[in-house]
């Protein structure tokens, strides 16, 4: 079947994969969007207009007329004409009326909308919410390589009056809720009230020749030794392992058993997943969404079942966080030993991404040291070896007395199934053989010095962390209590000066829909700039991702205007020079 207009071809495709083929009333009237189209009115415009309360039947002819083309007219003949599609009456009637080869039948009121009220496909979102709602979607299919959780929305539009809405998907689009509208991506969306109340979630797909396989991730995944010869699968994370709906085979490779999973609305497991195993064994995962990778042959990841011996000694290494321990108190993750370099060009505050502990403080709080006085990291790291010839790391750190007290680790870093170390890591090369060392040796020296990874793991102050790092105490400012110019000429001048700063946000999840900022976490100031009129805070996300801002980088690094910084942070903390 050969239809050339782009739009019809997208509608057309998606009739011809259901299973019996049929143009039902709601197709046709996204068939009429697509040809009524014409200059200064794109096809999303057009079907918001061909769906406004009270249009009759002959006026939605009338606008499908004025905008059809030879070629479209030519496409939709050739939808007519082709063995296997069925029509609903009313809507071949339609259809035959707009090419000439009937009469349009009166009566009975318009087309209706969708039966869902929303659609999408690669052009766009629209349809009907409730009136006046701020429209907030995430694409559930790219979350999973994202650090979003599933309430991490992104606003994309407004519904009108009557609660309709057309969205270009050009203009929503570009940061990490909505990365892309990619044919058999899985969207999430809903409406969100002016007193702050949401709609229910609704999630769709987005219509269209589906190329992209759904994604997996593996960091998501703790794969363990449950002993008595069975493996242990679990999603050790609020976000989603892939998207809602997606086929998983995880196989030893070793025995060759396998166990198929459906991934569940929220791109989750089952819990007290098992499959036949043991310490040491490697299982691959394959996955699919359905039209991709049907017979699950392409092997997405291969993860190690943790357990069994260590080749490193635990010595006096900190314990880790407690959701990281079993019920009987041990690891649940192996140590490996890292050889890679401690500094690779110099220390930087891209250098630092936070890993899976609660300790955004510390990162945040590295981050801004690096940034502005590099060598006060450097040199609070010296590089040792032992007496029994092995890789040692004396760590400097200031007390709130300003007593000095150094701290010595090596480089057994507690690591991950899949690779790479559990906590903080760097955002080059997580190969144990190649990986930058100095912030994941720093936090683990740290959590030495206060005790484990659990007594760092659950909160602190970044403020802390600079004056251990630097020795020199530190200033706040609240944005309560102080005024915009004031913080943002204190930030400016702290930066002009080389003097670290971090900023933090208020425990208040709500406040933070759609902003691209985070609840409750910490951030690394870099400086603060004037461009255009405007002031903007320099800032740096740790995870060394998820950034308020559509520059398409995804590394942390974003401006935000001083009114958003106002509203969004809570205080901002600098080292005194």
């Amino acid at each position: 079947m050969r239809i050339v207009d782009k739009q019809l071809r997208t509608v057309a495709t998606r009739i011809e994969g259901t299973p019996q083929k049929k143009v039902d009333d709601a197709n046709v009237l996204e068939i009429l969007a697509a040809v009524g189209d014409k200059s200064g009115r794109d096809s999303i415009k057009t079907l918001v207009e061909l769906q406004q309360p009270g249009m009759t039947r002959q006026q939605q002819f009338d606008v499908a007329k004025a905008g059809l083309s030879k070629s479209e007219k030519a496409d939709i003949e050739t939808l007519l004409d082709t063995p296997g599609f069925t029509f609903a009456p009313k809507a071949k009637n339609f259809l035959e009326a707009l090419v000439g080869r009937a009469a349009l039948q009166q009566g009975g009121g318009g087309l209706p909308p969708p039966a869902t009220g929303i659609t999408a496909d690669t052009a766009g979102i629209r349809g009907r919410l409730e009136a006046g709602v701020t429209v907030e979607a995430i694409n559930l299919s790219s979350a999973p390589d994202l650090r979003l959780h599933l309430e991490d929305t992104k606003e994309i539009g407004k519904a009108d009056g009557q609660g309709q809405f057309a969205l270009d998907a050009n203009k929503i689009t570009g940061t990490d809720a909505m990365t892309r509208l990619s044919a058999g991506d899985v969207i999430r969306i809903r409406g969100r009230r002016p007193d702050g109340t949401t709609t229910d979630w609704i999630d769709l797909k987005v219509q269209g020749r589906d190329t992209t396989n759904a994604q997996f991730n593996p960091l998501r995944v703790t794969i363990t030794d449950d002993k008595n010869g069975k493996v242990g699968l679990t999603h050790n994370s609020t976000r989603p392992i892939t998207e809602p709906g997606a086929q998983l085979r995880f196989i030893n490779l070793r025995t060759g058993d396998m166990v198929n999973v459906t991934a569940d609305k929220d791109g989750s497991i089952p819990k007290n997943l098992q499959i036949a195993g043991k310490a040491g064994d490697a299982i691959a995962i394959a996955v699919s969404d359905g039209v991709n990778n049907t017979d699950l042959k392409t092997i997405s990841s291969t993860m190690t079942v943790i357990g069994g011996a260590s080749d490193v000694d635990i010595g006096d290494d900190p314990t880790l966080h407690k959701d990281e321990l079993k019920a009987d108190g041990s690891a649940m993750y192996p140590l490996k030993r890292y050889t890679g370099p401690l500094f690779i060009d110099g220390v930087k505050s891209s250098d630092v991404r936070q890993g899976a502990l609660g300790d955004c403080y510390f990162p945040s709080a590295c981050g801004a040291v690096a940034h502005q006085m590099p060598k006060a990291i450097e040199n609070a790291i010296t590089e040792t070896t032992n007496a029994a010839g092995e890789r040692e790391f004396n760590v400097r750190f200031y007390s709130r007395s300003g007593r000095m007290e150094m701290i010595t680790v090596d480089a057994d870093l507690y690591t991950r199934s899949w690779g790479g170390p559990i906590y903080g890591t760097t955002t080059g090369s997580n190969d144990p053989a190649k990986m930058e060392l100095w912030f994941p040796i720093l936090e683990k020296a740290y959590a030495k010095w206060k005790g484990s990874y659990d007594k760092i793991g659950n909160g602190g102050s970044a403020a802390d962390v600079m004056t251990a790092l630097t020795g020199k105490s530190t200033t706040s400012m609240s944005t309560a209590y102080d005024s915009s110019d004031d913080i943002f000429n204190a930030i400016k001048a702290a930066g002009d000066k080389k003097q670290p700063m971090a900023a933090g946000t208020f425990d208040d999840e709500k406040k933070y829909a759609n902003t691209g900022v985070y609840g409750d976490h910490s951030y690394s100031v870099l400086g603060a700039e004037e461009t255009g009129g405007k002031k903007y805070v320099l800032l740096r996300n740790p995870w060394g991702e998820s950034e308020a801002g559509s520059d398409g980088k995804n590394d942390g690094y974003f401006k935000l205007e001083m009114s958003k910084f106002m509203k969004l942070y809570d205080d901002v903390s600098v080292l005194r020079a």
